[in-house]
C-alpha cells in the first residue's frame, strides 16, 4: 500500500451529522457507488470495534441511531466517479473534540496519479476541485481540503483565522460562494508550483 490522497470535508455542530451522513448516502446511492465493508470504532484506536460486510443502504442509514457514541467509522467504496475514472476509496468519518465533525475520503495515489509532472498533477487537482464541489452540493460543510496523507488539523472556527495556506487545495464554504486556496506545493506533497 502505497501513499494517499486525501480529500476531507470538515463541519461544526454535531448535531448535523447525522443528516449530513443520510445526503451523503443518497450522493452515492444516486452515482452507483457501492459498499464493500465498514468498521465502527468506539476508541480512537480501533481495538473497540464492529466490523460489517457489504454493508447495504438502509443498515448504512439507520447506523447512527445504533451506534450514536462511535468515536470514527470507516466505510470502504467502490466504483467512485473521480474525472473519467471509477476508483475504490475509504471514507472516514471522524468526531474531532465533541464539537465537529470530518468526512474523509482516501483514494490510493497510483490510482488517480500516473505520474508527478505538472500536467499530470493539475488534472488530478482539477478532478480532486470537481468533487470537492459535486459532494460539496450534497452535504452541509465550513470547509474542505486536499492533500497527500491529510488529516484534520484545525476546527472550523480555527481554520478560519488562519492566515496561511494549511493543505495543498483548501475550500471555505460560505453564503458567498466557495473561495479556492492552493498552496505553494502541489497535492502530492513534494512538487513546488511554478
Amino acid at each position: 500500500m502505497g501513499a494517499t490522497m486525501n480529500v476531507i470535508f470538515v463541519k461544526s455542530d454535531l448535531s448535523t451529522l447525522k443528516n449530513n451522513f443520510s445526503s451523503l448516502l443518497n450522493y452515492f446511492l444516486n452515482n452507483s457507488i457501492g459498499f464493500s465493508s465498514l468498521h465502527i470504532s468506539n476508541d480512537e484506536e480501533g481495538f473497540n470495534g464492529i466490523d460489517y460486510n457489504n454493508p447495504n443502504q438502509t443498515f448504512l442509514e439507520n447506523i447512527m441511531d445504533k451506534s450514536p457514541d462511535f468515536y470514527y467509522l470507516k466505510l470502504s467504496f467502490n466504483n467512485f466517479p473521480f474525472g473519467n475514472l471509477f476508483i475504490d476509496g475509504l471514507l472516514k468519518i471522524e468526531k474531532h473534540e465533541n464539537s465537529y465533525y470530518s468526512f474523509g475520503f482516501e483514494f490510493e495515489e497510483v490510482d488517480i496519479l500516473s505520474n508527478y509532472d505538472v500536467d499530470s498533477l493539475e488534472s488530478v487537482e482539477k478532478n480532486i476541485i470537481n468533487t470537492i464541489e459535486k459532494i460539496g452540493e450534497n452535504i452541509n460543510w465550513d470547509y474542505a481540503f486536499a492533500n497527500q496523507e491529510a488529516e484534520v488539523q484545525f476546527s472550523p472556527e480555527q481554520f478560519e483565522k488562519e492566515t496561511n495556506t494549511q493543505y495543498a487545495i483548501e475550500i471555505t464554504n460560505s453564503e458567498s460562494g466557495l473561495k479556492i486556496s492552493k498552496s505553494t506545493w502541489y497535492v502530492n506533497g513534494i512538487t513546488e508550483r511554478a
